[in-house]
């Protein structure tokens, strides 16, 4: 005999050396599989508090470079884009022919502060203004909202009998605007973390086998 192929236990081991003393041992697939399984267990055990701690998603990789819309080279669209690109275009051109902000603003029929901000602003995408809310009636109270929203209360109904109560100068609609946008905002719960069991057959099952619970 030559060769024994036998499991990790003891008793094998000594069986096998009294009666093939020069027989080579071996361990069969299936515990050397066993074993890795276990040390595998062992390691992500150890590791247990990183599966608490998602890693940040990732934007697709799509092999094109991502853009930053606040880069200048980007144009934004619409008319009121273009006409803010045309404007500068024009007042920048008229100051390379040298003439002056009020000379400028006299030929366009402008007033000298516009000119002056397209003058200023090195590229085209400056002069745009983001469009800030108007202010509500409702502000005041929106941090009163927000409380008794994260506490659980949803009814506006509710809610805006509540700032009736306080002699609040708003409307039922202002009220039910207000908690739509903190639903559609409201975080949803992460999913769990994976158990160390799910990682470990992450880790050992064989590829071709179905993977159920494996991230994608």
């Amino acid at each position: 005999m030559e060769i024994i192929c036998r499991d990790r236990a003891g008793a094998y081991a000594q069986g096998a050396r009294l009666g093939a003393p020069d027989a080579v041992q071996v361990a069969d697939r299936f515990h050397l599989w066993q074993g890795i399984g276990r040390a595998v267990e062992t390691c992500v055990a150890a590791h247990r508090e990183c599966l608490r701690t998602p890693a940040p998603d990732r934007p697709p990789n799509t092999g094109m470079p991502q853009k930053d819309p606040g880069l200048p080279g980007q144009d934004p669209a619409g008319r009121r884009a273009q006409r803010k690109k045309a404007a500068h275009a024009l007042v920048h051109e008229l100051l390379a022919q040298g003439h002056s902000r009020r000379a400028i603003a006299r030929h366009l029929g402008w007033g000298l502060n516009t000119v002056l901000r397209y003058a200023r602003a090195t590229h085209w995408q400056d002069t745009l203004r983001e469009n800030r809310p108007r202010p509500s009636r409702l502000d005041p109270y929106k941090p009163h909202l927000e409380r008794r929203f994260a506490a659980g209360c949803t009814s506006v109904t509710r809610l805006h009998r509540e700032l009736l109560a306080e002699n609040a100068p708003v409307t039922y609609q202002m009220v039910r605007a207000y908690i739509a946008t903190l639903r559609a905002a409201a975080p949803q719960a992460p999913p769990p973390p994976p158990t160390v069991r799910q990682v470990t057959g992450w880790l050992t099952r064989h590829p071709t086998a179905a993977r159920k619970g494996a991230p994608p």
